[in-house]
């Protein structure tokens, strides 16, 4: 069986949307010639020099940029797979340079983004990064652990629908994908979440965040009782509570977010919620279905919120999109999982 083969293509192809969609948000586009020679007239062919301020460049900008681009270099060494290094990383380099291209020429297109040559060179140099350790992992990897991981983790029924589930607990967390290394808006974050560190001050978006969180949970704990890990709901809860944590503080990397204890209470007790709904002794189908329930319910109240003027622009949508995509997924994996009976008691 060769699961991971087959997945490597889709996270390769998923690492580039990601990468295309960070670049162009937040999505405020002017087409017009007037602007777009505008964007031109910036560019500047040194690559060491910034067009924002024609200084050297940002040495945090520049490592935001080379860091973005790592995963699509270690991904598309695992989807090219073989035995050619040097071939790898010529591929690896050029297809690097045309995304980063395409990526800049969609920001001449954008009113809040500046196209720089400076970020062709780091975004290259980043993928070249993630190659270079993607091949060395490779090697050093025991074929013990490669079969491990696909009679084990993959095989299980739960495990893509866990991944799904985590990669959307991520995606509501840092959308709309605006990260920064930049001292100044990380600093003032810092400073932000420790003034209003407590009493949490919770809201509408906790309500959001709590709905994917508890659908993780459920699959995260359905997926480790799979794998006949001891004491699944405790790793369960002790695994959701520190992603709820993390998730909410790495978002000062997020420039027009804020971390919040409201925001990290919401994501561990959706993710504990799910952990304990899991360990319940009902039909694991219809548990998701009523997990999709209140996604589509989340949805609805979140599209209310937006038409009644409460949440506007990309944030709402994003809210949408988050329950709507959380909705998607616990009908797939009622699709696809099998009803689990309890076998841990």
């Amino acid at each position: 069986m060769r699961e991971w083969p087959r997945v490597a293509p889709l996270v390769w192809a998923l690492t580039a949307v990601i990468i295309l969609l960070l670049t162009a948000a937040p999505f405020h586009f002017d087409t017009s010639r007037t602007s777009v020679l505008a964007h031109l007239s910036r560019v500047r062919l040194h690559p060491l020099i910034s067009p924002d301020t024609g200084r050297r460049i940002s040495i945090p900008d520049f490592v935001q940029n080379l860091l973005l681009f790592v995963p699509f270099g270690a991904a598309a060494v695992w989807a090219f797979g073989g035995h050619s290094p040097t071939r790898h990383i010529v591929s690896v380099l050029l297809l690097a340079g045309a995304l980063s291209v395409a990526a800049e020429s969609i920001q001449l297109l954008t009113t809040d983004r500046i196209s720089s040559l400076a970020d062709v060179v780091a975004n290259t140099g980043g993928a070249l990064t993630g190659a270079l350790t993607a091949m060395l992992l490779r090697k050093r990897q025991s074929a013990e652990f490669i079969e491990l991981a696909k009679t084990s983790f993959v095989a299980a029924p739960t495990y893509y629908p866990t991944l799904a589930s985590g990669l959307l607990v991520c995606l509501a967390s840092w959308e709309p994908f605006d990260f920064t290394l930049d001292v100044g808006v990380v600093t003032g974050h810092l400073k932000a979440a420790r003034a209003a560190l407590w009493p949490p001050s919770f809201s509408f978006e906790q309500i959001v965040a709590f709905v994917p969180f508890l659908l993780f949970g459920f699959m995260l704990t359905q997926w480790l009782r799979e794998l006949r890990v001891r004491f699944p709901v405790a790793v369960g809860v002790g695994a959701v509570i520190t992603a709820g944590i993390a998730l909410e503080a790495s978002q000062i990397f997020i420039a027009s977010r804020l971390p919040s204890t409201a925001g990290a209470l919401a994501n561990a007790a959706g993710g504990v919620a799910g952990v304990f709904v899991s360990a319940l002794d009902a039909d694991v189908r219809a548990t998701l279905r009523v997990v999709t329930a209140l996604c589509l319910g989340a949805a609805a109240i979140a599209t209310v919120q937006w038409i009644d003027g409460h949440e506007v622009g990309f944030s709402a949508l994003g809210d949408i999109g988050v329950c709507l995509a959380g909705a998607y997924i616990g009908v797939w994996s009622a699709a696809r999982t099998l009803p689990i009976r309890r076998t841990d008691h």
